[in-house]
């Protein structure tokens, strides 16, 4: 129970507040955001914007934005609505940090835009040269995959944005923490094979602490470097040059803009 789970954070320390938070639900994040502009209304703020899910998207095929897709409300939707909702808060000092992934390099989407000088929708395909890739993932039974990708893609190309419309405050960083041993990868295949990848995993892939410090890493570092010379998106705690389409300006200013529409903040 929630009460519970209030009890066992304090104990575990008495500074930590928990609250609760469906990045599937707006009201849920209204609320949320609400009670830490409430206790934290002009301080230095750390948001590190982690959550995510894989293999849970909805079955639709048309890689537009889908306001019912439940991966990307709570992979990008969800953390879109916190962050706009928590930016007047945020005092000098401040970070924004999203956990994305490699996995955006794979990223599909294709976003109407009829006021676009580019036609009426802008693709991310289109940009990285790569068209037809979505429907191939989908074709060889990865769809679940290519949405993962999509919202990682979107994550990236959010903290772009973010980082144009708020060149002064606060620093925004988009972070890959590399592949890490969570039940994110092992919870998106069938029952019979998790097991099995579950113990590959233990072996092969980061520990938990080693992909958090690497989000750490960048953490600090948007803290400490002059915003206009500090690097977008990093991968296993260094600087490393994101996509072509994460740096398409027009499509990460297409993907604010249907955001705030679906988020309802237009």
């Amino acid at each position: 129970s929630m009460a519970a789970h209030r009890r066992g954070c304090s104990e575990t320390h008495r500074r930590l507040v928990c609250a609760h938070l469906e990045l599937t639900e707006p009201k849920s994040i209204r609320n949320f955001a609400g009670e830490v502009k409430s206790r934290s209304n002009g301080c230095r703020m750390v948001l590190v914007n982690n959550a995510g899910v894989m293999g849970e998207g909805g079955m639709d095929q048309s890689w537009e934005i889908d306001a019912g897709d439940f991966q990307l409300w709570t992979n990008h939707y969800g953390h879109f609505l916190l962050t706009c909702l928590l930016l007047p808060a945020m005092g000098a000092g401040s970070v924004v940090a999203m956990v994305a992934s490699r996995a955006h390099r794979q990223g599909s989407l294709v976003i109407s835009c009829q006021t676009s000088m580019e036609g009426d929708a802008l693709s991310s395909e289109s940009v990285e040269g790569t068209t037809g890739l979505s429907k191939m993932l989908t074709a060889i039974g990865l769809g679940w995959y290519a949405r993962y990708a999509r919202s990682k893609l979107c994550n990236v190309l959010f903290a772009a944005e973010l980082q144009r419309r708020y060149p002064d405050c606060p620093a925004c960083v988009a972070i890959s923490p590399g592949l890490v041993n969570t039940e994110l990868l092992v919870g998106a295949f069938p029952p019979a094979l998790s097991e099995s990848l579950r113990s590959l995993s233990a072996h092969f892939l980061q520990t938990p602490a080693q992909g958090a410090s690497h989000v750490l890493i960048a953490v600090a570092a948007a803290a400490d470097t002059k915003l206009d010379e500090l690097p977008l998106y990093w991968h296993c705690g260094k600087p490393e040059l994101p996509s072509a389409a994460a740096q398409h300006t027009g499509l990460a200013a297409a993907l604010w803009r249907a955001s705030e529409d679906v988020v309802g903040l237009s």
